[in-house]
């Protein structure tokens, strides 16, 4: 059984270099007990740059998220993480299938 995708989003930053690297090692821990939630990285984070990385946690709530990440903090002394507000992920589904019959033309040509 997989679990239900991630609907939110928060971006966190650590206040130094081994804040975040202590910080996001703990989160993917913390991801692989919690198969719901998900942890990836900026593309600096994931070199090892983590002065221009942020670390971006995915879960199925704002309670999740923050449920997620106070034992984290706690466990590992990071009391200065910065979280942004968190941002729901949107999809949109199609139910029934669409059929057309020919492409849209415009009456006149663009950019003249």
């Amino acid at each position: 059984m997989s679990p239900p995708p991630p609907v939110l989003k928060v971006w966190l930053e650590a206040e130094g270099v081994e804040d975040a690297r202590r910080l996001a090692e703990a989160l993917e821990l913390m991801a692989v007990k919690d198969l719901s939630l998900l942890v990836t990285r900026t593309e600096g984070a994931e070199e090892r740059d983590f002065w221009h990385a942020a670390i971006i946690q995915y879960g199925l709530g704002e309670l999740h998220v923050e449920v997620a990440l106070e034992p984290v903090q706690r466990e590992q002394g990071l009391l200065n993480v910065q979280a942004a507000p968190p941002m729901a992920e949107c999809r949109e589904t199609l139910l029934t299938p669409m059929v057309t019959s020919d492409m849209y033309r415009f009456p006149c040509s663009l950019g003249r």
